[in-house]
């Protein structure tokens, strides 16, 4: 089951994430779940041109 976030990135259960790396590891276990890939950081910064 997955849960939904809030517009201030809190999980439906009303918990705050502590940081950027939680909400980070979220997303990366969501996309796991519907079977996306991840991208490594130099492909991340590809994507962004940064």
């Amino acid at each position: 089951m997955v849960r939904s976030l809030t517009a201030k990135h809190e999980p439906a259960t009303g918990e705050l994430a502590a940081s950027n790396e939680q909400l980070v590891a979220r997303v990366v276990t969501i996309a796991r779940i519907v079977g996306r890939d991840i991208a490594s950081p130099a492909e991340a910064r590809a994507i962004l041109r940064l």
